[in-house]
């Protein structure tokens, strides 16, 4: 489509048995050339990676497979295409699959494969190109067969592939089935990772968190206000300071909702950050001289300024706000 939203090409691709061919993700590069990736049928009659390149008038420019393989995500940057995804191993288990090919020509440059600990389903959700043609890709790893114990899983990789660090965050529920299902990459090569982590009353939450360039977990938060479920699939940055969370959010008065949460950390990254703002929608309140706080388990609150600093704790019933000055607020 242009930019009036108006139809321009649509293009096929037959991985080449003329089964079932699906796409799973696209990047575009500052030229507009798109590049897509995801599984289809070889003529070898076995699953493959598909990764192909569109010029912007939708002209073919390269596909490439990758045999045993699935294409779960992609990104571009430095000159190479990564694709993150999954490759089958001769044990039927899944491991962790990341590939870099050459933007121009889409040449191999290189492939990792990374099988975990319990030698059973690792697997590749998302991907980011980063500083200095580093590039981060994460996702889930099995720790426990008997259990079904998955845990996050983040890898960095150097350019030509080499690995710089492994990540798994173990979460707070030990036979939980956790992923991380989406990542942004700072300027500086600090990671953000989110997605869904179970809780030790049996419920899937919001859960994001930071590693620094040298793979130092900053911070871990998990997003549960109200001990139903969830689930973050997009993260994106705004600035060394803000990041922003989407997904759903599940509750029994309403069902599955949208959800965006936005989030404050320190400038340096190293503190846990605070929620500012948890979706749409919200109501306004206007609020002169007292704050009511409505809490029908009597929990306390504090009250953020629109930075997401703490201004002031809050208790269930009227609270004096005289003092502070005219501006937004919000209650966490």
């Amino acid at each position: 489509y242009d930019a009036s939203g108006n139809f321009l090409w649509a293009r096929n691709y037959d991985a080449g048995k003329r089964e079932n061919d699906c796409l799973n993700d696209l990047a575009v590069d500052s030229a507009g050339n798109a590049y897509v990736t995801g599984s289809g049928m070889a003529k070898s009659d076995s699953g493959a990676a598909a990764t192909l390149k569109y010029r912007p008038s939708g002209q073919l420019l390269w596909a490439k497979q990758f045999p045993l393989a699935a294409g779960q995500a992609i990104a571009v940057g430095g000159g190479e295409v990564y694709v993150a995804g999954v490759v089958n191993t001769m044990s039927d288990a899944e491991d962790f699959l990341t590939i870099a090919y050459d933007a121009q020509s889409g040449h191999e440059n290189w492939a990792s494969s990374y099988d975990g600990q319990a030698h059973d389903e690792d697997e590749a959700w998302a991907i980011a190109a980063g500083p200095g043609g580093t590039v981060y890709a994460t996702g889930c790893s099995m720790r426990d067969t008997s259990s079904w114990d998955e845990d996050y899983l983040t890898i960095k990789y150097l350019p030509g592939g080499e690995t710089a660090w492994v990540r798994r965050h173990l979460c707070a529920y030990p036979e939980g089935q956790d992923m991380s299902e989406a990542i942004a990459v700072d300027g500086a090569g600090s990671a953000y990772i989110t997605g869904c982590a179970l809780d030790a009353c049996g419920f899937n939450s919001i859960a994001t968190a930071r590693y620094d360039s040298d793979g130092t977990e900053n911070w871990y938060a998990r997003y549960d206000p109200d001990n139903n479920e969830g689930e973050g699939v997009c993260i994106a940055l705004h600035d060394s300071a803000h990041i922003y969370v989407s997904g759903y959010w599940n509750s029994l008065a309403n069902g599955a909702d949208c959800k965006t949460v936005s989030y404050v950390q320190s400038a340096a990254g190293t503190r846990p950050p605070v929620v500012i703002y948890d979706g749409i929608p919200h109501q306004a309140t206007i609020v002169k001289g007292n704050l009511p706080l409505s809490s029908p388990n009597a929990v306390p609150g504090v009250l953020l300024d629109i930075s997401g600093r703490e201004t002031m704790s809050l208790l269930p019933g009227p609270n004096d706000v005289r003092h502070l000055r005219a501006g937004v607020y919000f209650v966490r």
